[in-house]
């Protein structure tokens, strides 16, 4: 075998193990947010994929895959947008924005959202541990629409956590 093909052979291995990586945190992303989506009976056509970074064509709708960008930090980050609707359906809808940054370090699956510090850890795909996580995602987003005004009135200049800044 020629120094070269060992480069080519080198590369290969480098861009399997990478594709299976990819699609490895591609499939637990999708799975993670199909689960929360149904945790919450959340329609499908109310969701909305979007990308954090590049041109984005407001007319295109985007699947998760085509969101998910890495980053320097090795977390795959991506945007997603759930648009709510006024109970007595008087008045627009308002979508929450969601910034997501997933990785797998070994079996171990990482998630952090926008706004916040701490990064969830997933041992496997568990329902128990999942549920935790969307808990704790629903009481903060509905926290900041029970007391997001008056925390804003309350403080000289106040923002959401929940969310990201385009």
């Amino acid at each position: 075998m020629s120094k070269f093909d060992e480069l080519c052979h080198a590369y290969s291995t480098a861009r399997t193990n990478y594709m299976d990586y990819r699609k490895s945190c591609h499939d637990f992303a999708g799975d993670f947010i199909s689960g929360m989506l149904d945790y919450y009976g959340c329609p499908r056509e109310q969701v909305t994929y979007i990308p954090l970074s590049g041109q984005i064509d407001p007319k295109h709708r985007y699947s998760l895959a085509d969101t998910m960008q890495l980053a320097e930090d090795t977390y795959w980050h991506f945007g997603m947008g759930i648009t709510l609707c006024p109970v007595e359906d008087e008045g627009p809808g308002e979508t929450v924005a969601l910034a997501f940054a997933v990785k797998k370090h070994e079996s171990i699956y990482y998630i952090r959202i926008g706004g916040f510090e701490q990064e969830f850890e997933f041992h496997e795909k568990s329902k128990t541990e999942y549920n935790k996580f969307y808990d704790f995602l629903f009481s903060r987003i509905k926290e900041d629409y029970e007391k997001g005004l008056q925390k804003f009135l309350d403080q000289e200049h106040g923002t959401r956590k929940i969310g990201f800044q385009g």
